[in-house]
Protein backbone atom coordinates (compact mmCIF):
# COMPACT_ATOMS: atom_id res chain seq x y z
CA UNK A 1 0.00 0.00 0.00
CA UNK A 2 1.33 3.46 -1.21
CA UNK A 3 2.78 5.03 1.83
CA UNK A 4 0.44 8.25 1.06
CA UNK A 5 -2.14 6.29 2.57
CA UNK A 6 -0.90 6.20 5.79
CA UNK A 7 -1.05 8.66 8.08
CA UNK A 8 -1.67 9.78 11.64
CA UNK A 9 -4.96 10.58 11.88
CA UNK A 10 -6.01 13.67 13.09
CA UNK A 11 -8.61 16.36 11.87
CA UNK A 12 -5.82 18.40 10.20
CA UNK A 13 -4.46 15.81 8.53
CA UNK A 14 -7.23 13.85 7.65
CA UNK A 15 -8.94 17.01 5.96
CA UNK A 16 -5.31 17.56 4.39
CA UNK A 17 -4.36 13.82 3.21
CA UNK A 18 -7.74 12.19 3.31
CA UNK A 19 -8.64 13.32 -0.53
CA UNK A 20 -11.13 11.74 -2.38
CA UNK A 21 -10.40 9.62 -6.12
CA UNK A 22 -10.06 11.82 -9.42
CA UNK A 23 -13.30 12.19 -10.63
CA UNK A 24 -11.98 10.74 -14.28
CA UNK A 25 -10.58 7.69 -12.37
CA UNK A 26 -13.27 4.48 -12.05
CA UNK A 27 -12.61 4.25 -8.44
CA UNK A 28 -15.42 5.82 -6.63
CA UNK A 29 -14.15 5.76 -3.06
CA UNK A 30 -10.83 5.39 -1.41
CA UNK A 31 -9.41 4.35 1.84
CA UNK A 32 -6.65 5.60 3.91
CA UNK A 33 -5.26 3.88 7.55
CA UNK A 34 -4.23 5.34 10.59
CA UNK A 35 -0.41 4.54 11.67
CA UNK A 36 -1.16 4.52 15.23
CA UNK A 37 -3.65 1.77 15.34
CA UNK A 38 -3.42 -0.75 12.79
CA UNK A 39 -6.62 -1.70 11.45
CA UNK A 40 -7.97 1.85 11.85
CA UNK A 41 -9.33 3.45 8.76
CA UNK A 42 -11.34 5.93 7.19
CA UNK A 43 -12.99 5.51 3.59
CA UNK A 44 -13.06 8.70 1.46
CA UNK A 45 -15.93 9.02 -1.34
CA UNK A 46 -15.76 11.17 -4.63
CA UNK A 47 -15.98 14.71 -4.17
CA UNK A 48 -19.54 16.08 -4.52
CA UNK A 49 -20.33 18.46 -7.68
CA UNK A 50 -21.78 21.06 -5.39
CA UNK A 51 -18.31 21.61 -4.04
CA UNK A 52 -19.41 20.32 -0.38
CA UNK A 53 -16.66 17.81 1.45
CA UNK A 54 -16.23 14.16 0.23
CA UNK A 55 -17.95 11.74 2.85
CA UNK A 56 -15.71 10.28 5.02
CA UNK A 57 -16.89 7.35 6.90
CA UNK A 58 -14.24 5.63 9.76
CA UNK A 59 -13.80 1.95 9.90
CA UNK A 60 -12.33 -1.39 11.57
CA UNK A 61 -10.86 -3.95 9.20
CA UNK A 62 -9.22 -7.04 10.20
CA UNK A 63 -8.25 -10.44 8.84
CA UNK A 64 -10.38 -13.07 10.73
CA UNK A 65 -10.17 -16.81 9.69
CA UNK A 66 -8.56 -15.90 6.21
CA UNK A 67 -11.36 -13.25 5.63
CA UNK A 68 -11.18 -9.87 5.14
CA UNK A 69 -14.19 -7.86 7.91
CA UNK A 70 -14.79 -4.50 7.57
CA UNK A 71 -16.75 -2.37 9.79
CA UNK A 72 -18.39 0.65 9.27
CA UNK A 73 -17.75 2.96 12.43
CA UNK A 74 -19.36 6.49 11.52
CA UNK A 75 -18.95 9.95 9.53
CA UNK A 76 -16.20 12.28 9.84
CA UNK A 77 -16.01 15.12 11.47
CA UNK A 78 -19.34 14.84 12.84
CA UNK A 79 -20.57 13.07 15.15
CA UNK A 80 -17.37 10.94 14.73
CA UNK A 81 -14.15 12.80 16.16
CA UNK A 82 -10.99 10.89 15.65
CA UNK A 83 -10.47 10.17 19.22
CA UNK A 84 -13.72 8.78 19.79
CA UNK A 85 -13.67 6.73 16.56
CA UNK A 86 -10.52 5.16 17.10
CA UNK A 87 -11.57 4.02 20.51
CA UNK A 88 -14.54 2.29 18.74
CA UNK A 89 -12.23 0.88 16.31
CA UNK A 90 -9.42 -0.69 19.04
CA UNK A 91 -13.23 -1.82 20.80
CA UNK A 92 -13.87 -3.72 17.46
CA UNK A 93 -10.44 -4.89 16.86
CA UNK A 94 -10.43 -6.37 19.79
CA UNK A 95 -13.49 -8.19 19.91
CA UNK A 96 -12.12 -10.02 16.54
CA UNK A 97 -9.44 -11.02 18.60
CA UNK A 98 -11.21 -12.67 20.66
CA UNK A 99 -13.34 -14.14 18.37
CA UNK A 100 -16.32 -12.42 18.58
CA UNK A 101 -18.56 -10.63 16.02
CA UNK A 102 -19.69 -7.37 16.85
CA UNK A 103 -20.98 -6.58 13.35
CA UNK A 104 -23.68 -9.35 14.31
CA UNK A 105 -23.99 -8.07 17.90
CA UNK A 106 -24.55 -4.37 16.21
CA UNK A 107 -27.24 -6.21 13.95
CA UNK A 108 -28.67 -7.53 16.86
CA UNK A 109 -29.04 -3.69 18.79
CA UNK A 110 -30.01 -2.16 15.89
CA UNK A 111 -32.88 -4.95 15.41
CA UNK A 112 -33.78 -5.13 19.43
CA UNK A 113 -34.26 -1.38 19.39
CA UNK A 114 -36.32 -0.12 16.17
CA UNK A 115 -39.63 0.85 16.77
CA UNK A 116 -43.11 0.01 14.72
CA UNK A 117 -43.04 3.55 14.07
CA UNK A 118 -39.46 3.76 12.66
CA UNK A 119 -40.16 0.75 10.49
CA UNK A 120 -43.70 2.34 9.19
CA UNK A 121 -40.77 5.62 8.69
CA UNK A 122 -38.62 2.73 6.48
CA UNK A 123 -41.66 1.60 4.42
CA UNK A 124 -43.18 4.68 3.70
CA UNK A 125 -39.45 5.54 2.27
CA UNK A 126 -39.88 2.41 0.22
CA UNK A 127 -42.95 3.33 -1.27
CA UNK A 128 -41.70 6.77 -1.79
CA UNK A 129 -38.39 5.02 -3.63
CA UNK A 130 -40.80 2.73 -5.91
CA UNK A 131 -42.80 5.88 -7.18
CA UNK A 132 -46.50 4.85 -5.51
CA UNK A 133 -49.56 7.07 -5.70
CA UNK A 134 -49.50 9.74 -3.23
CA UNK A 135 -52.79 8.70 -1.95
CA UNK A 136 -51.49 5.04 -1.31
CA UNK A 137 -48.52 6.73 0.99
CA UNK A 138 -50.74 8.60 2.77
CA UNK A 139 -53.04 6.15 3.38
CA UNK A 140 -50.16 3.99 5.26
CA UNK A 141 -49.54 6.76 7.03
CA UNK A 142 -53.36 7.36 8.40
CA UNK A 143 -53.78 3.57 8.81
CA UNK A 144 -51.07 3.37 10.89
CA UNK A 145 -51.94 5.89 13.28
CA UNK A 146 -55.44 4.70 13.23
CA UNK A 147 -54.75 1.39 13.57
CA UNK A 148 -51.44 0.88 15.86
CA UNK A 149 -51.43 4.77 17.18
CA UNK A 150 -53.33 4.72 21.21
CA UNK A 151 -56.28 7.20 20.08
CA UNK A 152 -59.57 5.47 19.50
CA UNK A 153 -59.28 1.89 20.01
CA UNK A 154 -56.26 1.57 18.31
CA UNK A 155 -52.88 -1.01 19.15
CA UNK A 156 -50.73 1.52 21.08
CA UNK A 157 -48.38 -0.17 19.00
CA UNK A 158 -46.50 2.38 17.72
CA UNK A 159 -43.32 2.57 20.36
CA UNK A 160 -43.19 -0.82 20.62
CA UNK A 161 -40.46 -2.53 19.53
CA UNK A 162 -40.93 -4.59 16.26
CA UNK A 163 -39.17 -7.63 17.30
CA UNK A 164 -41.13 -7.79 20.84
CA UNK A 165 -44.58 -8.21 18.53
CA UNK A 166 -45.78 -12.07 19.02
CA UNK A 167 -47.55 -14.02 16.69
CA UNK A 168 -50.20 -14.13 20.03
CA UNK A 169 -50.90 -10.35 19.71
CA UNK A 170 -50.94 -10.56 16.12
CA UNK A 171 -54.02 -12.86 16.16
CA UNK A 172 -55.45 -11.08 19.60
CA UNK A 173 -54.97 -7.93 17.69
CA UNK A 174 -56.62 -9.30 14.36
CA UNK A 175 -59.52 -10.95 16.50
CA UNK A 176 -60.36 -8.19 18.29
CA UNK A 177 -60.34 -5.22 15.21
CA UNK A 178 -62.70 -7.66 13.39
CA UNK A 179 -64.89 -7.73 16.34
CA UNK A 180 -65.01 -4.03 17.17
CA UNK A 181 -64.52 -2.39 13.46
CA UNK A 182 -64.99 -5.50 11.07
CA UNK A 183 -63.87 -8.21 9.55
CA UNK A 184 -62.09 -5.92 6.58
CA UNK A 185 -60.77 -3.46 8.91
CA UNK A 186 -59.09 -6.37 10.56
CA UNK A 187 -57.33 -7.79 7.72
CA UNK A 188 -56.64 -3.88 6.67
CA UNK A 189 -54.92 -3.50 9.87
CA UNK A 190 -53.06 -6.90 9.87
CA UNK A 191 -51.74 -6.62 6.31
CA UNK A 192 -50.39 -3.18 6.72
CA UNK A 193 -48.26 -4.52 9.66
CA UNK A 194 -47.28 -7.74 7.30
CA UNK A 195 -45.65 -5.26 4.86
CA UNK A 196 -44.07 -2.93 7.38
CA UNK A 197 -42.73 -6.12 8.81
CA UNK A 198 -41.08 -7.12 5.79
CA UNK A 199 -40.05 -4.05 4.33
CA UNK A 200 -38.14 -3.64 8.13
CA UNK A 201 -36.66 -7.65 7.78
CA UNK A 202 -35.01 -6.01 5.05
CA UNK A 203 -32.92 -3.50 6.64
CA UNK A 204 -32.41 -5.43 10.17
CA UNK A 205 -31.64 -8.64 9.35
CA UNK A 206 -31.38 -10.26 12.36
CA UNK A 207 -35.34 -9.80 13.18
CA UNK A 208 -37.68 -12.53 13.69
CA UNK A 209 -39.74 -14.11 11.21
CA UNK A 210 -42.89 -11.94 10.46
CA UNK A 211 -45.58 -12.43 13.07
CA UNK A 212 -48.58 -11.92 11.08
CA UNK A 213 -47.94 -15.21 9.66
CA UNK A 214 -49.86 -16.58 12.39
CA UNK A 215 -52.93 -14.94 11.34
CA UNK A 216 -55.84 -16.38 9.15
CA UNK A 217 -57.64 -13.45 7.65
CA UNK A 218 -61.50 -13.28 7.07
CA UNK A 219 -62.60 -14.25 4.13
CA UNK A 220 -63.50 -11.51 1.78
CA UNK A 221 -66.57 -11.18 -0.61
CA UNK A 222 -66.30 -8.79 -3.68
CA UNK A 223 -68.83 -6.18 -2.55
CA UNK A 224 -69.74 -5.47 -6.12
CA UNK A 225 -70.59 -7.22 -9.63
CA UNK A 226 -71.30 -5.93 -12.87
CA UNK A 227 -74.52 -4.64 -13.95
CA UNK A 228 -76.67 -6.79 -16.33
CA UNK A 229 -76.55 -6.75 -19.26
CA UNK A 230 -80.55 -6.69 -19.47
CA UNK A 231 -80.00 -3.67 -17.02
CA UNK A 232 -77.75 -1.71 -19.96
CA UNK A 233 -80.26 -0.01 -21.78
CA UNK A 234 -81.99 1.38 -18.81
CA UNK A 235 -79.05 2.44 -17.44
CA UNK A 236 -77.62 4.28 -20.70
CA UNK A 237 -81.12 6.14 -20.88
CA UNK A 238 -80.35 6.99 -17.01
CA UNK A 239 -76.68 8.69 -18.15
CA UNK A 240 -77.87 10.22 -20.77
CA UNK A 241 -80.26 11.62 -18.82
CA UNK A 242 -77.57 13.34 -16.08
CA UNK A 243 -77.64 17.23 -16.13
CA UNK A 244 -74.10 17.44 -16.27
CA UNK A 245 -72.86 16.70 -19.77
CA UNK A 246 -68.74 16.31 -18.50
CA UNK A 247 -70.36 13.69 -15.92
CA UNK A 248 -71.96 11.90 -18.25
CA UNK A 249 -69.49 11.27 -20.51
CA UNK A 250 -66.96 10.27 -17.59
CA UNK A 251 -69.97 7.53 -17.06
CA UNK A 252 -69.69 6.52 -20.35
CA UNK A 253 -65.71 6.53 -20.62
CA UNK A 254 -65.65 4.72 -17.77
CA UNK A 255 -68.25 2.22 -19.31
CA UNK A 256 -66.73 1.60 -22.58
CA UNK A 257 -62.60 1.71 -21.27
CA UNK A 258 -62.66 -0.40 -18.08
CA UNK A 259 -60.38 2.10 -16.57
CA UNK A 260 -59.97 2.64 -12.56
CA UNK A 261 -61.90 5.89 -11.66
CA UNK A 262 -58.97 8.42 -10.57
CA UNK A 263 -56.91 7.30 -13.98
CA UNK A 264 -60.32 7.90 -16.03
CA UNK A 265 -61.35 11.21 -13.68
CA UNK A 266 -58.15 12.57 -13.50
CA UNK A 267 -57.27 12.36 -17.57
CA UNK A 268 -55.42 15.14 -19.10
CA UNK A 269 -55.58 16.21 -22.98
CA UNK A 270 -52.21 16.08 -23.64
CA UNK A 271 -52.28 12.63 -22.32
CA UNK A 272 -54.51 11.59 -25.56
CA UNK A 273 -53.39 11.69 -29.04
CA UNK A 274 -56.34 12.98 -30.74
CA UNK A 275 -54.45 12.72 -34.15
CA UNK A 276 -53.15 10.45 -36.40
CA UNK A 277 -49.43 10.63 -35.96
CA UNK A 278 -47.47 9.66 -33.15
CA UNK A 279 -46.94 12.28 -30.25
CA UNK A 280 -44.72 12.68 -28.24
CA UNK A 281 -44.96 12.76 -24.41
CA UNK A 282 -42.60 13.31 -22.10
CA UNK A 283 -39.87 10.16 -22.74
CA UNK A 284 -42.82 8.02 -24.89
CA UNK A 285 -44.62 8.33 -27.89
CA UNK A 286 -48.44 8.30 -27.71
CA UNK A 287 -49.21 6.09 -30.71
CA UNK A 288 -52.65 7.56 -32.61
CA UNK A 289 -55.87 7.03 -31.02
CA UNK A 290 -54.43 5.87 -27.32
CA UNK A 291 -53.94 6.98 -24.00
CA UNK A 292 -50.82 7.49 -21.26
CA UNK A 293 -51.45 7.29 -17.34
CA UNK A 294 -48.24 8.56 -16.16
CA UNK A 295 -49.15 7.62 -12.59
CA UNK A 296 -51.60 4.97 -12.05
CA UNK A 297 -52.40 2.32 -9.09
CA UNK A 298 -49.18 1.38 -8.11
CA UNK A 299 -47.42 4.36 -8.71
CA UNK A 300 -44.83 5.14 -11.74
CA UNK A 301 -43.16 2.47 -12.04
CA UNK A 302 -47.21 0.80 -13.10
CA UNK A 303 -47.52 3.24 -15.98
CA UNK A 304 -49.22 1.84 -19.13
CA UNK A 305 -50.10 2.93 -22.67
CA UNK A 306 -53.45 1.30 -24.19
CA UNK A 307 -55.59 2.63 -27.22
CA UNK A 308 -59.00 3.73 -26.85
CA UNK A 309 -62.46 3.06 -28.92
CA UNK A 310 -63.26 5.19 -31.18
CA UNK A 311 -66.46 6.39 -29.24
CA UNK A 312 -64.34 7.58 -26.35
CA UNK A 313 -62.22 9.19 -28.95
CA UNK A 314 -65.21 11.20 -29.63
CA UNK A 315 -66.00 11.91 -26.34
CA UNK A 316 -62.78 13.43 -25.46
CA UNK A 317 -63.27 15.10 -28.74
CA UNK A 318 -66.18 16.84 -27.23
CA UNK A 319 -64.87 17.57 -24.39
CA UNK A 320 -61.94 19.18 -25.80
CA UNK A 321 -64.84 21.43 -27.74
CA UNK A 322 -67.33 22.10 -24.99
CA UNK A 323 -64.86 22.98 -21.79
CA UNK A 324 -64.42 25.69 -22.97
CA UNK A 325 -67.96 26.63 -23.31
CA UNK A 326 -68.80 25.68 -19.75
CA UNK A 327 -65.91 28.04 -17.81
CA UNK A 328 -64.56 24.64 -17.74
CA UNK A 329 -61.12 25.27 -19.85
CA UNK A 330 -58.23 23.90 -18.78
CA UNK A 331 -56.11 20.24 -18.74
CA UNK A 332 -58.78 18.36 -17.58
CA UNK A 333 -60.61 15.76 -19.39
CA UNK A 334 -63.14 15.91 -16.97
CA UNK A 335 -63.17 19.23 -15.52
CA UNK A 336 -64.81 20.60 -12.27
CA UNK A 337 -64.70 23.39 -10.24
CA UNK A 338 -62.90 23.39 -6.84
CA UNK A 339 -63.54 24.39 -3.20
CA UNK A 340 -60.82 27.35 -3.99
CA UNK A 341 -62.64 28.00 -7.13
CA UNK A 342 -60.20 26.81 -9.47
CA UNK A 343 -60.61 24.47 -12.18
CA UNK A 344 -59.44 20.82 -11.44
CA UNK A 345 -60.58 17.00 -12.09
CA UNK A 346 -63.69 15.56 -10.69
CA UNK A 347 -63.17 14.59 -7.82
CA UNK A 348 -66.03 11.64 -7.07
CA UNK A 349 -67.42 9.77 -10.03
CA UNK A 350 -70.67 8.77 -7.82
CA UNK A 351 -73.91 9.42 -9.25
CA UNK A 352 -76.80 9.47 -6.45
CA UNK A 353 -79.55 8.66 -9.46
CA UNK A 354 -77.47 5.47 -11.01
CA UNK A 355 -76.45 4.45 -7.56
CA UNK A 356 -80.31 4.47 -6.51
CA UNK A 357 -81.95 2.83 -9.68
CA UNK A 358 -78.88 0.40 -10.60
CA UNK A 359 -76.34 0.03 -7.22
CA UNK A 360 -74.00 1.89 -9.68
CA UNK A 361 -70.43 2.95 -8.90
CA UNK A 362 -67.40 2.78 -10.89
CA UNK A 363 -66.02 -0.44 -10.37
CA UNK A 364 -68.99 -2.11 -11.31
CA UNK A 365 -68.36 -0.66 -14.97
CA UNK A 366 -64.71 -2.23 -14.34
CA UNK A 367 -66.42 -5.01 -13.40
CA UNK A 368 -68.92 -5.23 -16.41
CA UNK A 369 -65.89 -3.90 -18.92
CA UNK A 370 -63.64 -7.39 -17.66
CA UNK A 371 -66.66 -9.33 -18.21
CA UNK A 372 -67.85 -8.04 -21.43
CA UNK A 373 -64.28 -8.64 -22.71
CA UNK A 374 -64.18 -12.43 -21.98
CA UNK A 375 -67.89 -12.68 -23.44
CA UNK A 376 -66.60 -10.47 -27.00
CA UNK A 377 -63.86 -12.89 -27.50
CA UNK A 378 -60.99 -11.51 -26.40
CA UNK A 379 -57.99 -12.81 -25.05
CA UNK A 380 -56.97 -12.59 -21.20
CA UNK A 381 -53.65 -11.62 -22.10
CA UNK A 382 -55.21 -8.71 -24.11
CA UNK A 383 -58.05 -8.15 -21.32
CA UNK A 384 -54.95 -7.65 -18.55
CA UNK A 385 -52.66 -5.35 -20.40
CA UNK A 386 -55.82 -3.26 -21.07
CA UNK A 387 -57.05 -3.62 -17.64
CA UNK A 388 -53.06 -2.52 -16.19
CA UNK A 389 -53.38 -6.05 -14.84
CA UNK A 390 -49.58 -7.31 -14.26
CA UNK A 391 -48.92 -9.53 -17.27
CA UNK A 392 -47.39 -13.04 -17.23
CA UNK A 393 -43.58 -13.02 -15.67
CA UNK A 394 -43.25 -16.40 -14.40
CA UNK A 395 -44.94 -19.86 -14.72
CA UNK A 396 -45.55 -20.50 -18.07
CA UNK A 397 -42.05 -19.29 -20.05
CA UNK A 398 -43.99 -19.25 -23.29
CA UNK A 399 -46.47 -16.66 -22.17
CA UNK A 400 -43.97 -14.68 -19.96
CA UNK A 401 -42.62 -13.46 -22.83
CA UNK A 402 -45.72 -12.07 -24.53
CA UNK A 403 -45.91 -8.12 -24.57
CA UNK A 404 -48.99 -7.71 -26.50
CA UNK A 405 -48.94 -4.60 -29.70
CA UNK A 406 -50.83 -2.02 -29.52
CA UNK A 407 -52.76 -3.17 -32.94
CA UNK A 408 -53.96 -6.01 -31.08
CA UNK A 409 -54.82 -4.15 -28.39
CA UNK A 410 -56.90 -1.56 -30.21
CA UNK A 411 -58.96 -4.52 -32.01
CA UNK A 412 -59.62 -5.83 -28.55
CA UNK A 413 -61.01 -2.72 -27.26
CA UNK A 414 -62.93 -1.94 -29.68
CA UNK A 415 -64.66 -5.81 -29.62
CA UNK A 416 -65.49 -4.54 -26.26
CA UNK A 417 -67.06 -1.67 -26.98
CA UNK A 418 -69.28 -2.93 -29.51
CA UNK A 419 -70.48 -5.45 -27.28
CA UNK A 420 -71.30 -3.66 -24.55
CA UNK A 421 -72.79 -0.89 -27.11
CA UNK A 422 -74.74 -3.94 -28.61
CA UNK A 423 -76.28 -4.84 -25.12
CA UNK A 424 -77.11 -1.27 -24.46
CA UNK A 425 -79.13 -0.97 -27.75
CA UNK A 426 -76.46 1.31 -29.00
CA UNK A 427 -75.30 1.61 -32.52
CA UNK A 428 -71.49 1.69 -32.72
CA UNK A 429 -71.54 4.83 -35.16
CA UNK A 430 -73.65 6.78 -32.97
CA UNK A 431 -72.06 5.84 -30.05
CA UNK A 432 -69.87 9.27 -29.73
CA UNK A 433 -72.75 11.61 -30.25
CA UNK A 434 -74.18 13.88 -27.39
CA UNK A 435 -77.84 12.37 -27.81
CA UNK A 436 -76.53 9.16 -27.66
CA UNK A 437 -73.27 8.26 -25.88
Amino acid sequence: MSSKRKFKFSTSSIARLAVPPPADGKAKDVMFFDTVTKGFGIRVGRARPNGEPPTRTFFAMRDVQGKTKRVSIGRFPSPYGVERAREEAEEILRAWKKGEDPAAERRARDAQAVTLSKAVEHHVARMLTRGDQPRSIHDTRADAVRYFGRARGGAGWLDRELRSISRLDCLELHARFSEERGKYAGNRALRLLRAVYNTATRIYEDLPANPVIAVEFNPEERKRSPLRYADLPAFWAAVRELKNPVRRDLVWTLALTGLRSLDCRSIRFEEVNLGTEPMAFGDVVIPPGCIRRPAPKGGKRRRFTIPLPEAVLAIIRRRLADNPKLALAGPWVFPTVGRDGKVTFVKNAEEDDLREAFSYSPHRLRDLWITASTEAGVQMIHTKALCNHSLPSSGDVTVGYVRPSIEALREATEAVARFLLGKAGVESDDAGEEDAA
